[in-house]
């Protein structure tokens, strides 16, 4: 489609008038036509006309761009989500994310793209631009509920956001409302949880102090290297170096030495290389 081309071609005095009476009766019906081809690449265009039409977004565009995030095909909503920051410079924070956050909220069963642009984009675009009450309230428990996604690299996506979120929002915030989260992570029964909250430990210990990390993650470290699946026992391994070097050389020997030394004893012969590695890193 040629559309944005086209409307930015046109005399900027009266841009919008012609756009609003001739081209959106056309473009409107094309939002929901039967072919999903035409919706597709209706999608990939029609963001793009927000900054053309300015304040009057809101009042003509918004309602395509919600009935396309409705639309059942997924490769449509893909493209309005990765496109979302170009209608966030035009029409207001709040009125975009109470517009449109309920709307591209997908389910498990959304595929694998769909979710990964809700994370790349939507997240770090909100937390960026919105104060931390509006986060708290809005988007928070979102951010928090990618981290038990079911795809791999969903978590992981997610885990990197933490870095994000808390060079937005602080030591403190991050320790009051991040952290619990990783903490219950620690204590569900699903090993994949357990696992992405050793990913999220991971993360942390890079940002917080010594202190914090002591207090908040060794504990989760020392519990999790005493799990009795495999997999889990490893990432312990590939995470306490990040929680090692955070602390000073007292407790390294102290708490870290004897995890490493008992993992790198485990029955499990990955167990033991990957505390190999945490052992020779960590110089211990």
């Amino acid at each position: 489609m040629k559309l944005q081309g086209f409307c930015s071609g046109l005399p900027t005095q009266n841009r919008a008038k012609v756009f609003i009476e001739q081209i959106l009766p056309v473009v409107k019906p094309l939002a929901s036509d039967a072919n999903q081809h035409v919706k597709v690449s209706l999608a990939s265009v029609v963001m793009e006309l927000a900054p053309l039409l300015g304040e009057q977004t809101e009042e003509h565009l918004l309602p395509i761009f919600l009935t396309m995030l409705r639309d059942d095909t997924p490769e449509v909503r893909l493209n309005i989500i990765s496109s979302l920051d170009k209608v966030s410079k035009v029409i207001g924070q709040n009125e975009l994310t109470t517009s449109l956050l309920s709307k591209i909220v997908p389910s498990n069963e959304d595929i694998l793209r769909v979710r990964s642009a809700l994370v790349e984009y939507i997240l770090p675009l909100h937390a960026e631009r919105h104060h931390q009450q509006f986060f708290e309230e809005k988007l928070l428990k979102l951010c928090m509920t990618w981290l038990t996604d079911p795809a791999s690299a969903i978590c992981e996506a997610a885990t990197n956001i933490l870095k994000q979120l808390y060079d937005k929002f602080g030591a403190e915030w991050t320790v009051q409302h991040i952290i619990p989260k990783v903490t219950e992570l620690s204590k569900d029964a699903n090993c994949l949880h357990r696992m992405t909250c050793l990913f999220s430990v991971e993360a942390l210990a890079q940002l917080l102090d010594k202190d914090g990390v002591k207090e908040h993650l060794l504990p989760i470290i020392k519990k999790l290297a005493e799990d009795p699946i495999p997999d889990v026992r490893i990432n312990v391994a590939e995470a306490i170096i990040e929680v090692g070097k955070a602390l000073d050389p007292g407790l390294l020997q102290s708490e870290i030495k004897p995890i490493i030394q008992k993992l790198s004893e485990d029955d499990e012969i990955d167990v033991k290389v990957f505390a190999q590695k945490a052992k020779e890193t960590l110089s211990l």
